[in-house]
């Protein structure tokens, strides 16, 4: 579950009652916000938000083994709209504006996102065979570019006999390393990693070693 009060995740949308309005377009859209967080009246494809260097919600979910330190690094395709040809988090996804939970949200909240983008990428549900609840670790801005995004970061254990299978796109990978070796300031072939602000490897590093 979420971990952080509501007041650390200050872009959770609120909690109106009523219904959930659909968006008409067919790329799923996302909130923007402009500078200071502050939130922009029209959402927008995600395209869009890399075009203008628009701010978005996002989340990114770490599937890790605890007993050995090891953490599922995914190598992202060349056609993918974010970490292009780079190793980066097992899950990256936008959170959506009019969630298709019907629960009122003009939004997803960030953990149905995660949720339904570790489902969507890799046919995984957390708290399913082998794999542990998602719990939320921190929020962080990050930026590479254009691509702007406040992100809630999740992780979620494997537990008993590792993982099935997983239906990664053309060009993707996956492998276990040791948190370490991603998360270390100086650590070997940074290069070839996502963007990472140092207040995002120190986070990641502290929980990994709690």
């Amino acid at each position: 579950g979420m971990t952080s009060p509501r007041g650390a995740r200050p872009q959770e949308p609120p909690r109106p009652g009523g219904r959930v309005t659909r968006g008409a377009s067919a790329a799923p859209l996302v909130d923007t916000f402009g500078p200071g967080g502050r939130p922009m009246p029209v959402p927008r494809p995600v395209a869009s938000c890399l075009e203008r260097g628009l701010a978005h919600r996002a989340v990114h979910v770490w599937l890790c083994v605890p007993r050995t330190g090891g953490v599922l690094l995914r190598k992202w395709g060349r056609e993918a709209a974010k970490h292009g040809r780079r190793w980066g988090p097992t899950v990256h996804g936008e959170v959506r504006c009019y969630g298709a939970g019907g629960d009122g949200h003009a939004a997803e909240l960030a953990a149905q996102a995660a949720e339904r983008e570790l489902t969507e990428q890799l046919g995984l549900s957390a708290g399913g065979t082998n794999v542990g609840q998602l719990e939320h670790w921190f929020s962080c801005a990050m930026e590479d570019g254009s691509c702007k995004e406040l992100v809630d970061v999740f992780v979620a254990d494997i537990e008993g006999g590792g993982l099935p299978p997983l239906p990664l796109r053309p060009g993707e990978a996956v492998d276990w390393v040791f948190c370490g070796h991603v998360f270390e300031e100086h650590c070997p072939g940074a290069e070839l990693l996502f963007h990472m602000r140092k207040e995002y490897r120190a986070s990641m590093l502290r929980r990994c070693r709690a």
